[in-house]
């Protein structure tokens, strides 16, 4: 069955992107060696073109299987990610992946490994006589370990090491932990540290993300860690935006403290949880290379040095996305607050995003003429205030107080009117609407000649009038 719908895939996309055949000439079903020939016969590019197409779908692998050309062809996409499970690499086998696999394997994502320490935990529910067959059963995989697994997880960093090594084009390494709240150690499953710091050590990693905690609130963070990091030119951390308290936790801090100095010299892209992020060490460094810079989450308070200044040493910065939440008690912060006498630090900035926007910024008035793209809205999206959304409700029950502080479109037009940036394709803004809401359309059209995309999110007082067509239409003439 698979066969007979992969042939069926081939015809189709052999005579839309063929050139040399018209699509009307029939095109034989019986011999797939013919058909792939052919096929083989396109542009490369067309080629992954097709093959991407059909990978999300899931049907790459039956037409892979049509002939022993096309699977040669597929082999670069259908194992270009390899997928490995923490208990793999911790069980000390001396090879997680087949050899005539790695010369296609570009990004390899280790998923992660359940945290006993069995001694310790079996003891615990012993005395607390809440030990009952589920506790066995997971203590049952931990019975042979060494009670020192930290040096089993040691050896297992080695080897992994050793395999990645064999693998000539990786450069990705994307790891997935599985995150439970609270944050327990019977419960969290995260790459032990060992081997995460095995992972970043190989120079042949350039881009690394994780989604989850990077390492458990248990394992002991030295400050002598010795690495180097000089090839990673992409550093992704991500957390759920709207995870429960604790949010913050001191391992992860310890260790951010100690990677993230160590890759400032040819780091490109970071993205960090600002809660971990190490706010101290970032003006400390310059980080000449930079180009894209992400911050999320949420301050109990604001720090005390302005942002504009945290972010200082980051010259050839492109794309700076600040999605920052308020807490109940502080309004909206200036990146760059008045009265505050320091240069623009971003000369090739293009795309900025800024929650929660403070109207008074001195920001606006120096952004430079290469803008492209500007996102000004409520963080968290002040809709999910409007309608309990359940996210926020979680929040409060974790004890974490955000606020969406809505502005108006008074508030938004003086912001705006301060933006010197012709340039401008996209803008996205959150607002409500007042007596001011035509004025500010009204100069959306005219400051921005060059807009593509307006995304307006707009919030209608009970007894507010709706858009006037008028203006309505003259920022729709002003787009086409």
């Amino acid at each position: 069955m698979f066969l007979c719908r992969a042939q069926e895939y081939l015809i189709i996309l052999y005579h839309f992107f063929s050139s040399r055949t018209p699509a009307c000439m029939p095109v034989p079903t019986g011999d797939t060696r013919v058909l792939g020939t052919n096929f083989l016969g396109l542009n490369e590019d067309v080629l992954i073109q097709i093959f991407e197409e059909l990978r999300p779908h899931q049907n790459l692998r039956p037409l892979s299987l049509t002939c022993r050309p096309i699977r040669e062809v597929c082999m670069n996409i259908l194992f270009r990610n390899c997928s490995i499970e923490s208990k793999m690499l911790s069980s000390g086998r001396a090879q997680f992946l087949p050899e005539s696999l790695w010369e296609y394997v570009r990004c390899v994502v280790p998923s992660g490994l359940k945290r006993f320490i069995a001694l310790m935990l079996y003891s615990v529910l012993q005395l607390s006589g809440s030990f009952d067959h589920k506790s066995m059963s997971e203590l049952r995989d931990w019975e042979s370990t060494p009670t020192n697994h930290f040096q089993a997880e040691d050896d297992a960093g080695i080897v992994f090491v050793e395999n990645l090594q064999q693998l000539p084009l990786l450069d990705t390494v994307h790891i997935e932990s599985y995150i439970s709240y609270p944050l327990e150690i019977t419960q969290s499953k995260v790459v032990p540290l060992p081997i995460l710091l095995a992972i970043l050590s190989v120079p042949r990693i350039r881009h690394f993300s994780c989604f989850g905690y990077l390492c458990h609130p248990s394992d002991p963070i030295l400050e002598s860690i010795q690495i180097s990091l000089p090839h990673v030119a992409s550093f992704k951390y991500y957390l759920p935006d709207f995870r429960p308290q604790p949010r913050r936790y001191a391992s992860e801090v310890a260790l951010l403290e100690i990677l993230i100095p160590k890759l400032h010299r040819n780091l490109e892209v970071l993205v960090l949880p600002i809660e971990h992020t190490p706010l101290q060490q970032l003006p400390r460094r310059d980080w000449p290379s930079l180009r894209e810079l992400v911050l999320y989450g949420g301050l109990g308070a604001p720090p005390t040095t302005p942002y504009i200044s945290i972010l200082a040493r980051m010259p050839k910065l492109r794309a700076l996305h600040l999605h920052l939440a308020c807490n109940f008690g502080y309004g909206p912060q200036p990146i760059w607050p008045s009265g505050l006498s320091v240069g623009f630090p971003w000369p090739e900035l293009k795309s900025l995003t800024v929650m929660n926007p403070h109207p008074g910024d001195q920001l606006w008035k120096h952004l430079p003429r290469s803008m492209r793209l500007l996102i000004l809205q409520c963080y968290p999206r002040f809709w999910e205030y409007q309608h309990g959304h359940q996210r926020l409700s979680n929040l409060w029950k974790a004890r974490v107080h955000w606020r969406a502080p809505l502005p108006s479109a008074s508030e938004m037009l003086e912001l705006l009117r301060s933006c010197r940036t012709p340039g401008l394709r996209q803008l996205e803004i959150e607002y409500r609407a007042d007596s001011s809401e035509e004025a500010l359309l009204l100069h959306i059209a005219s400051a921005f000649p060059s807009l593509e995309v307006l995304d307006l999110c707009r919030y209608r007082p009970v007894d507010s009038p709706e858009l006037s067509l008028v203006c309505g239409r003259q920022i729709y003439d002003s787009l086409c």
